[in-house]
């Protein structure tokens, strides 16, 4: 379904170098069409004149990827150093996310899977009035858990999950009054989880479903976070959080919270939300929905 939404607004959406923008959306297309079971890679080293086979690839839609981005690479003259990296069988496996990302106008956003490093760029909030999906899940993402992930208030799904990024939740994700889907596992957050950042999105007039911070170290819940617990809502299973269960172990925790941590935007800078994210909420306002704030 993504791979539909993206195919038929690419030509008007994606305002990143063109080098880049086709090689994240082939390595995308390929990742997300349904087959068998992926075989291993091969990860022996191959001779400089040796071609990928189609047998080198973890499924077959990688394969013709990687044939169409070598046919488009031996048409670029004018920046070939943008494209030297542009080779063998794990193409789509590395890279960061290019700065100016959130200068596309994009509906949905979706690289989850690969193995993108480096930080979440800034320039992402700049897609708050059209970005209906965010899927960065599985990859290689660090730093701190970006304030501008939280104002994209038109998100349905945000899914930065099975990352390193850290820091706590900043207090931008209170302004997340689209989103069903929130998942944030897996990752090195820390802190309190307070009640006032699910404020739109936990409401009466909240559409917020699912919210995942497993594999985190959270130390502590307010009495709204408590509820959503009890209700299915919130999973806060493997964190630090004492009194709950299915937590980390002690020791676990002592050494994390130990380490010195990466200096991010604190967590308690007041922020103003977009005045979509009052009126999103306000339209919703006849939504029958578990009120945790009663």
């Amino acid at each position: 379904m993504l791979s539909s939404r993206l195919g038929n607004n690419v030509d008007n959406r994606l305002k990143f170098p063109l080098t880049h923008s086709l090689l994240l959306l082939l390595c995308y297309a390929a990742a997300v069409v349904p087959g068998s079971a992926a075989p291993e890679y091969r990860r022996s080293r191959a001779p400089a004149t040796y071609y990928p086979q189609p047998n080198d690839f973890p499924n077959e839609q990688l394969y013709h990827a990687y044939v169409v981005i070598q046919r488009f690479k031996n048409t670029i003259t004018c920046d070939p150093r943008q494209t030297s990296s542009w080779i063998g069988h794990n193409i789509c496996e590395s890279g960061s996310l290019p700065a100016n990302l959130g200068f596309s106008k994009l509906s949905y956003l979706a690289l989850a899977n690969n193995n993108f490093s480096g930080t979440i760029p800034p320039s992402i909030q700049h897609l708050q009035g059209s970005l209906l999906e965010i899927l960065l899940l599985n990859n290689q993402l660090s730093g701190c858990l970006p304030h501008e992930l939280g104002m994209l208030t038109n998100a349905a799904v945000i899914d930065a999950g099975m990352n390193q990024l850290t820091c706590p939740i900043p207090s931008s994700f209170s302004c997340v009054s689209s989103v069903e889907q929130l998942n944030l596992a897996g990752n090195r957050l820390y802190g309190e989880v307070p009640d006032a950042l699910f404020m739109f999105a936990a409401g009466p007039a909240g559409r917020l479903a699912n919210l995942s911070l497993f594999g985190n170290y959270f130390t502590s819940i307010g009495p709204v976070c408590a509820a959503m617990i009890k209700d299915g809502v919130l999973d806060v299973n493997k964190n630090c959080i004492p009194g709950l269960d299915n937590q980390r172990r002690p020791v676990e925790c002592a050494a994390f919270l130990s380490q010195p941590k990466t200096m991010c935007r604190a967590s308690s800078t007041q922020v103003t939300c977009p005045a979509a994210a009052s009126q999103n909420a306000a339209a919703r306002g006849n939504r029958k929905a578990r009120d945790y704030y009663s």
